[in-house]
């Protein structure tokens, strides 16, 4: 069992996710352009690409000995704990310009959650829980 501090925590992750509201935004106020088909047949756009690159690389920055497994790169590193990232929950609504999506990570230790994070950049909303710690 990983001992994580998430209090310690929480202001480096919301630091990261709250980095990318003015790209998010930017693009959500421009024309869709075409989204991608990924194998399973789920859309991918190109900002999904470029928030799972940034926001798993700050998350890797954060903690270096930790893993990082992300919705459009699969396993990026292994380690213990890992992030599992999905840069943009909601890539349909948002390809549609509907303000229904959020960016969101949860760091597991095997199968057991020890943080969560929920980033909604349009209204900078940011939520968080944490084993022990209750959610924020």
């Amino acid at each position: 069992m990983t001992d994580v501090d998430v209090h310690a925590l929480q202001p480096e992750v919301e630091r990261v996710f709250r980095g990318v509201r003015d790209r998010v935004r930017d693009v959500y106020a421009r024309p869709p352009r075409r989204a991608d088909r990924k194998e399973d047949g789920t859309l991918v756009t190109r900002l999904d690409r470029e928030l799972d690159d940034w926001l798993g690389s700050e998350l890797l920055d954060l903690h270096p000995e930790w893993g990082l497994v992300t919705e459009e790169s699969g396993e990026v590193r292994a380690g213990s704990p890992t992030w599992h990232l999905d840069p943009l929950d909601g890539t349909l609504n948002f390809t549609r310009r509907l303000p229904v999506f959020a960016c969101q990570a949860a760091l597991l230790d095997g199968t057991d959650p020890l943080f969560s994070v929920i980033y909604d950049p349009l209204h900078d909303d940011f939520a968080w829980a944490g084993k022990a710690a209750g959610t924020w």
